[in-house]
């Protein structure tokens, strides 16, 4: 007989038997499990590694300090600046029809702005610029997840052109109490000089980075009573996350008690997830060897006289197993076709119905050859690998032996 006519006849013999139907169900429910566990594994993680690896927020800390020379002998810092100084929010010349025009202007550097992939990075010499997101959406729906993709500006409409942001000036009362009057209203015009990837660093839609003289500038005029006293922190940059616990000892060292992150993923939650997808996997894994050992065995223990008679017609052992394997493929194969389908309609749904908006925050959904290999190997050629190990068992069994089996 033909590979041909052995596939063949292995196809047909594998869908005779409606009864099979239901191993392929519950060996597609388990492969469909797995996808999902292994897909939310690869998306969380490589959420997390870019975002705290392409966000400078990510290797910044907090601490209460006023002189910055206190810190000139630590290594590895690259940036310190006060937290009053460190961002300033109002409408901008943005607004129309589309959007309310509501930026968020950060502090930036070179070594603070996350990369710039279109145009130019921050330059200390220049003033007026600003560095905004490739996706820019300049509304206040940006914070809330809140984006209508269509209305998304492009970079040619954003690269090198400006916008103007307003912002109040105070003085302090004739009572001297603590609480500002305004005085008259100013404004500060930007050139967007270029343009970073917020996707891949955790910042918002709508949030630029300028000039940290340009900032303190603004932030400086709206309160007429903050002083060096009052400063509430600093924040400081440190040139890599492996150099953090190093900074944090120096600074411990020089009395500072109270240090925080700027921006924090809770590492113990990060391995939490990983160990509860770690036991899920190896429940799934067990199921599918557990689901599979039974019922191949038992098939073929049904399947035994129909062996011994093979045998009795002349048939070779690798013949006869060559027959029962690429049944047994062609199930788990149905099997993993169904789940990966199944598993492929559910994530399309997932990503483009309840993540659209999510996405241009950097909480974005992918899919790759990593996420279907291990579900790929748990269905077919652990199957495969199985039925091949009862098989040859079986076959060491004499032809009469075969024959008189009533299983």
């Amino acid at each position: 007989m033909k590979t041909t006519n052995d596939i063949k006849f292995a196809f047909l013999k594998s869908i005779r038997d409606k009864t099979k139907f239901f191993y392929v169900l519950l060996i597609s429910l388990c492969c469909f499990i797995s996808l999902i566990i292994i897909g939310f594994y690869f998306n969380i993680t490589e959420f997390i590694d870019e975002s705290i690896e392409k966000n400078p927020a990510f290797n910044t800390i907090l601490v209460t300090l006023n002189k910055e020379e206190d810190l000139s002998d630590v290594d590895h810092i690259l940036d310190i600046h006060k937290s009053n100084n460190d961002f300033y929010a109002n409408y901008t010349s943005f607004k129309n029809e589309k959007f309310d025009g509501w930026l968020l202007l950060s502090h930036g550097t070179p070594d603070t702005v996350p990369e710039v992939i279109y145009g130019k990075n921050i330059d200390k010499n220049s003033e007026d610029i600003a560095i905004c997101p490739a996706k820019f959406y300049p509304d206040s729906g940006a914070q809330h997840f809140k984006i209508n993709s269509s209305d998304i500006l492009k970079n040619t409409d954003t690269l090198n052109s400006t916008f103007t942001i307003e912002y109040n000036s105070y003085k302090k009362n004739k009572f001297d109490d603590g609480i500002p009057i305004k005085d008259k209203t100013l404004n500060k015009t930007f050139k967007i000089v270029g343009l970073y990837d917020n996707t891949k660093t955790l910042n918002f839609n709508n949030e630029c980075f300028v000039t940290p003289s340009v900032l303190k500038e603004i932030t400086d005029t709206i309160d007429p009573y903050l002083d060096e006293n009052s400063i509430s922190g600093t924040y400081i940059l440190i040139d890599d996350t492996k150099n953090l616990n190093y900074v944090k000892n120096e600074l411990y060292k020089k009395g500072y008690t109270d240090i925080e992150m700027k921006k924090n993923i809770d590492i113990d939650i990060v391995k939490s997830l990983n160990q509860i997808v770690v036991v899920l996997l190896v429940v799934v894994i067990m199921g599918i060897i557990v689901l599979n050992a039974l019922y191949i065995k038992k098939q073929i223990l049904i399947e035994k006289s129909n062996i011994g008679i093979l045998k009795a017609l002349g048939y070779k052992k690798n013949k006869i197993k060559k027959i029962y394997i690429l049944e047994n493929m062609f199930l788990s194969t149905l099997a993993f076709v169904i789940a990966i389908t199944v598993f492929i309609f559910t994530f399309l749904i997932i990503k483009y119905k309840f993540f659209v908006s999510f996405r241009y925050f950097g909480i974005n959904l992918f899919l790759n050859y990593k996420i279907i290999f291990l579900p790929f190997l748990l269905t077919i050629m652990l199957s495969t690998l199985i039925c091949s190990i009862i098989l040859n068992k079986v076959l060491k069994s004499d032809i009469i032996k075969l024959l008189e089996s009533e299983e």
